[in-house]
């Protein structure tokens, strides 16, 4: 289909195309169909519990119904395919998809023994725009990510098609069902398996086609079905990064049997579903009183915020606009109560922090928990003390200098940058809860630090404080920063 090319032959090379349908029209099938079936040694097409059985030419239909087939599992039903293909290779491909003479010349090209192939160059195209016309399609179609973005959350893989040997497949153990369960993850949990294999992975990066639809996959379940499918997602970009940190990602379970082998997985959403109730919903207050942000902290905060939403942490933001910095820390609070955070972080925009630093905070189970910081001014000394005594607050055995690889540390005081604070303390603290003062010693005037200020506070409220002192956030200066002590030029 498109263009009239000549297609390289396969030479003693046979490939089969594997597709997983429900409840799609024959006829964008049949345009999917149509667009490689020339360089197909057999097709195979799952109908997966469809409400009406699919009727289509030049394929091989596996028909599955029945209750135990209710919850949609494209990596059953592919698997289904590719239990029945005895070719070389196998293409497993999105119903959606048209593919171009380009590609499948390409396909025919790369294709190895030791080689997967994806095409992560996806155009959205309307029924009404597809044609012969190869220019045409192009020129009205839209690249993927332009309008309604679909954001990958796992790896650069792309489940438009992947190409691979079939006994390669076998030897991985297929598709993993468990990660199939509802939608995303199975084409990169086969990604992953082809880097740690040692496969040459090749991205074709030529435009194919995606037949444009009007709903989601998910608007076509009910209510509560869509809320479990989303906490499946959610569950799975933790469940697959750390399959992937142990190196743990062939499939010991079996595949492609009589019905989908995805139970494991519910039983696994539903125990993590009760430990939902108790998961912490973390504040990030943007400390700032001006108008615009650098934009090297605003690309942390987007890392920061992806980090924690991968590990199914729920962030809100605020930016409290006030001209004095203890007003804009006390009505953070005030606002991160409103909307039902359990925790705080406020993050000066003049520092950088580590992407995980959220998790890595939550994880210590502290009412208070800071990394570690240094003042922007010579000596450049940390801002974590041992004790919050006025008079010895500054001096030099008060000071904390700490190592990397100290551990966590019970300290009394600190400047807020970066502290993970749980908003349950601020019963116990009367308002404000920081506040900048000024008093006379030697006929000279002191000024305490609203941070200072809370934190005695605190301590007077009986609560303890730490520094993980394996967590850094190093202190902008024009154009360097101030790491933990040291002044590195950017």
């Amino acid at each position: 289909m498109i263009v009239k090319k000549n297609i390289i032959g396969m030479e003693n090379k046979s490939i089969d195309f594997v597709l997983a349908v429900r409840n799609r029209e024959n006829e964008r099938i049949q345009r999917c169909i149509n667009s490689f079936k020339e360089i197909a040694n057999k097709i195979f097409v799952v109908d997966y519990n469809s409400d009406k059985p699919i009727k289509l030419k030049d394929c091989e239909i596996i028909r599955k119904e029945g209750k135990e087939y209710k919850i949609w599992n494209k990596s059953y039903a592919l698997n289904c395919g590719i239990k029945k293909s005895e070719a070389d290779y196998i293409c497993t491909i999105d119903c959606d998809m048209i593919l171009t003479k380009d590609i499948l010349n390409a396909i025919e090209k790369e294709i190895n023994e030791n080689t997967v192939i994806f095409n992560t160059n996806v155009c959205r195209i309307e029924l009404k725009d597809i044609s012969e016309d190869y220019e045409k399609m192009i020129k009205k179609s839209k690249p993927w990510f332009e309008e309604n973005p679909r954001n990958n959350i796992y790896s650069s893989a792309n489940g438009g098609i992947q190409v691979f040997p079939r006994k390669w497949i076998n030897l991985i153990g297929g598709y993993d069902e468990g990660i199939g369960l509802y939608w995303g993850a199975m084409d990169n949990r086969l990604f992953e398996q082809a880097k740690m294999d040692g496969m040459t992975i090749i991205d074709l990066n030529i435009p194919m086609f995606h037949q444009e639809h009007s709903k989601q996959k998910e608007a076509n379940l009910p209510k509560e079905e869509i809320e479990f499918a989303e906490k499946v997602r959610l569950f799975k970009i933790g469940y697959l990064k750390q399959l992937i940190s142990e190196g743990n990602i062939i499939s010991k379970r079996s595949w492609g049997g009589d019905k989908p082998n995805h139970e494991w997985m519910i039983e696994l959403v539903k125990g993590w579903e009760k430990t939902l109730i108790k998961r912490p919903k973390v504040c990030i207050s943007i400390i700032s009183n001006f108008k615009y942000i650098p934009t090297y902290f605003a690309l942390n905060l987007i890392r920061i915020m992806e980090n924690a939403r991968e590990n199914g942490i729920p962030i809100i933001i605020n930016n409290i606009y006030a001209p004095a910095v203890d007003s804009i820390r006390n009505y953070s609070v005030l606002d991160a109560l409103c909307k039902g955070a359990t925790h705080i972080v406020q993050l000066d925009d003049d520092h950088i922090y580590p992407d995980d630093m959220i998790i890595r905070l939550l994880e210590h189970k502290k009412d208070f928990v800071c990394g570690v910081t240094n003042r922007k001014i010579t000596p450049f000394t940390q801002t974590q003390f041992y004790d919050v005594d006025l008079d010895i607050v500054n001096s030099e055995g008060n000071i904390c200098n700490f190592k990397e690889d100290d551990g966590l540390v019970k300290i009394e005081g600190t400047g807020m940058v970066g502290s993970l604070i749980n908003l349950d303390v601020f019963e116990k603290i009367k308002f404000p809860f920081y506040n900048r003062e000024y008093d006379i010693v030697d006929d000279k005037i002191r000024e305490t630090g609203e941070d200072i200020y809370f934190c005695r506070k605190y301590k007077k409220a009986g609560f303890e404080m730490f520094c993980d002192t394996s967590l850094n956030y190093p202190h902008q200066i024009n154009n360097a920063f101030v790491d933990r002590g040291s002044v590195t030029l950017q």
